[in-house]
């Protein structure tokens, strides 16, 4: 008998799914736009350092594996809230409760 599968397996296996790569791209943006409280960027500027030899297509992947971190860092301590206007498009805002939580999910 088939049964469904737990949220924290889709989890771990979108993390397979999403290549290296781009997890490191986007820790490289959380350090380079972390002001002691945030972290800030556009979904446009995640996207641009996407390189070349990472197989992307904008059209396949917007909304399914390269933009769906949000549970991947959630579950690594972040919180992490994605927005999207007209205006502006999408948007990426990574922040902790404390740096004292932070710090006891890296213990556990």
């Amino acid at each position: 008998m088939i049964e469904p599968v737990p949220p924290y397996e889709v989890v771990k296996l979108k993390e397979i799914l999403i290549p290296e790569k781009v997890i490191q791209i986007l820790n490289e943006l959380i350090m380079e736009t972390w002001d002691g409280i945030e972290a800030i960027f556009s979904e446009e500027h995640f996207l641009e350092r996407i390189p070349a030899e990472v197989e992307y297509n904008e059209d396949k992947e917007i909304g399914r594996n390269y933009l769906d971190i949000i549970n991947i860092f959630e579950e690594a301590g972040w919180k992490v809230l994605y927005d999207w206007s007209v205006n502006t498009g999408g948007s990426f805002k990574f922040t902790i409760d404390s740096m004292y939580e932070a710090c006891q999910n890296k213990l556990k």
